[in-house]
């Protein structure tokens, strides 16, 4: 849904791999069009949201595991790392 509204606002000439359909902006806006389509699809990745979201992993897995922060947070980005492969690693 979002993404179809996206092309609403954007022209679809500029849409020119999947690191475009972005709705939240992350990394690969400062980058431009000259970056390969799988370091553009992992630098959106990286955005406010999935900031928050390894935060709130960190303490959940630190409250729920009992264990220390420093590996509650090592884990965290371990998981959100797992969590985007998949994406990274199909990008065309």
């Amino acid at each position: 849904m979002n993404t179809a509204l996206l092309l609403v606002f954007r022209d679809v000439g500029d849409v020119t791999s999947a690191a475009d359909l972005k709705m939240i902006p992350g990394l690969h806006l400062l980058f431009g069009e000259g970056v390969a389509p799988k370091l553009a699809i992992l630098l959106s990745h990286i955005n406010p949201l999935s900031l928050w979201l390894i935060v709130v992993m960190a303490i959940a897995v630190s409250i729920l595991a009992d264990v220390e922060k420093t590996r509650a947070r090592i884990t965290a980005v371990i998981l959100w790392g797992i969590s985007i492969l998949p994406e990274v690693i199909s990008a065309t």
